[in-house]
């Protein structure tokens, strides 16, 4: 797998962090890999709107407009004024 370091963090005894006994230091790396969303995916929107991939079908069979332009995302309409989240549907 090929990804990027986007951080570490290192918790020790010398810095006075608390960690259990007979652990003097741990090291968190966080990593970054890029590929294709799978069916489970959490995905979320710029205004806190958030969904999980529940399909993934093949372009012919995605919904499209009349003029033959692809849809991207389809939300179900009762979720938008429940949550009352304009910003997901401006998006």
């Amino acid at each position: 797998h090929n990804g990027t370091v986007i951080g570490v963090e290192i918790l020790s005894r010398e810095n006075k962090d608390l960690l259990e006994d007979g652990i003097d230091m741990i090291v968190k790396v966080s990593i970054a890999v890029k590929r294709k969303i799978r069916v489970g995916d959490k995905m979320s929107g710029r205004h806190g709107n958030k969904g999980v991939v529940s399909v993934i079908l093949p372009e012919e069979d995605m919904p499209h407009l009349e003029d033959g332009t692809p849809i991207d995302v389809m939300l179900n309409p009762q979720g938008v004024p429940s949550r009352m989240n304009i910003g997901q549907v401006l998006e």
